[in-house]
């Protein structure tokens, strides 16, 4: 009887509607990133140690790019509380930007003046030799003090970054990649000025 009243019953299979409880992989990759990278921070400052730093930021970066396409990140966005701290994160970016392309010129013009520099002293020419020499010191520290500059606003900028109080929160996150790529930044900088 028990046999027949089972084969009478329906079987019905349900879901669960609930949001999961574990983040998004995307996310945990970031959370292992930044904990490497925090690691790091206060080691070594060898070039190999900084490419390595740098690598690990890039993987950070596009797997962030890669989490703020989903729909539910933006979503997150258009339902965060305080609009004020997103405002800030995205303009702390932008300074951000604009720091990196005024260390990046002045990179490039120190390189270039070496360029020059290295091609004088392949035609071994006397009287240019003595003019490229001081046009190369007058270059490179016009580069350095760019950097020092940028490495102030740097220091400025980092303690701008406010945490949300909700630790799992997006913006939580996304402050806490943007202080630790001013914290790559910085090294990278202090390791090309020599100091």
């Amino acid at each position: 009887m028990a046999a027949s009243l089972s084969r009478t019953q329906p079987i019905c299979h349900t879901r669960s509607n609930s949001l999961s409880s574990r983040p998004h992989p995307l996310r945990s990759k970031a959370g292992e990133y930044l904990s490497r990278l925090r690691s790091s921070e206060f080691t070594s400052t060898s070039s190999s140690s900084i490419g390595q730093k740098l690598n690990e930021l890039q993987d950070l970066h596009d797997g962030i790019a890669k989490l703020l396409q989903l729909p539910l990140t933006q979503q997150a966005f258009t339902g965060v509380q305080n609009k004020a701290l997103v405002d800030e994160l995205f303009d702390g970016s932008l300074r951000l930007l604009d720091l990196y392309s005024s260390a990046k010129n002045a990179l490039l013009q120190t390189k270039k003046s070496v360029h020059e520099f290295q091609s004088v002293i392949r035609r071994k020419r006397g009287g240019e030799i003595a003019d490229e020499v001081k046009k190369f010191i007058a270059s490179r520290m016009t580069g350095k003090m760019t950097i020092q500059k940028v490495l102030k606003s740097l220091k400025c900028l980092e303690n701008n970054y406010i945490f949300d109080k909700d630790k799992e929160s997006f913006t939580t996150l996304l402050s806490e990649i943007a202080a630790v790529t001013v914290a790559v930044f910085e090294s990278l900088l202090f390791f090309i000025c020599g100091s």
